[in-house]
């Protein structure tokens, strides 16, 4: 998999869609962020990977390592070259 296909394959949901989300999958501890008032986005990627959107700060968690940009194509760069560095990403 490229960068361009990982990025291409994002799941954009609005706020409303987040809340949604995560009341229906029972993820509110994952995602306590999440909630009525909160200006809180998902963008979900291959292999559940998601990142939040809240007020133009993008963030993901991967293990004990938080990564956080403000640029989201930034933080897509990151997260795929962690993926490639830790043979993570599949075809």
């Amino acid at each position: 998999m490229d960068f361009e296909t990982f990025r291409g394959s994002v799941q954009h949901l609005t706020r409303e869609e987040s809340l949604i989300f995560v009341r229906s999958n029972g993820l509110q501890t994952v995602f306590p962020e999440i909630n009525e008032t909160s200006p809180t986005e998902l963008l979900i990627y291959p292999g559940a990977l998601v990142i939040t959107n809240t007020h133009e700060r993008f963030s993901v968690t991967l293990g004990l390592r938080t990564l956080s940009s403000t640029s989201l194509r930034k933080l897509e760069k990151m997260i795929f070259f962690y993926g490639v560095e830790q043979k993570r990403l599949a075809a």
